[in-house]
């Protein structure tokens, strides 16, 4: 699907309102052809929370199921939180650098982003990716 994140994944935990999906996430270098001679192999187990309304009806835990994002939610998703923290943590060192020490500016920048982080917990109710769940064709 063009425009289209997807990921293989097994249902874990169903609730009233919530879907819980497992996947593998791995690195560019563990899905390599020389993956068995390498040492820097990188893959882990995520999950992720769906809202049960973007799932189709009658899914069991175990069941294998695909997970759909638009590739834009993930691209504001990494703006949201990457790219804007470091651009606030380099404005505070260029702006603070001139008048206070290094110490400050560090404890600065500490309580900074601690409050755009909290910022976004805060808002994480408001922020919504549209993440769908499809059954993967058996």
């Amino acid at each position: 699907m063009k425009g289209m994140v997807t990921r293989q994944g097994v249902v874990k935990a169903l609730t009233t309102n919530q879907v819980t999906v497992v996947f593998d996430q791995r690195s560019a270098c563990a899905s390599c052809h020389a993956a068995g001679s390498c040492t820097s192999l990188d893959s882990s187990e995520k999950s992720i929370i769906v809202a049960r309304g973007n799932s189709p009806q009658g899914l069991v835990v175990g069941e294998s199921v695909t997970i759909l994002m638009p590739t834009r939610d993930g691209q504001i998703a990494l703006l949201i939180g990457h790219v804007f923290p470091i651009v606030l943590l380099l404005c505070v060192v260029a702006v603070g650098g001139q008048w206070v020490s290094d110490l400050q500016i560090a404890l600065i920048s500490i309580v900074v982003l601690a409050g755009y982080y909290l910022g976004l917990i805060k808002l994480s109710p408001h922020l919504s990716f549209s993440i769908k769940i499809n059954k993967t064709d058996s």
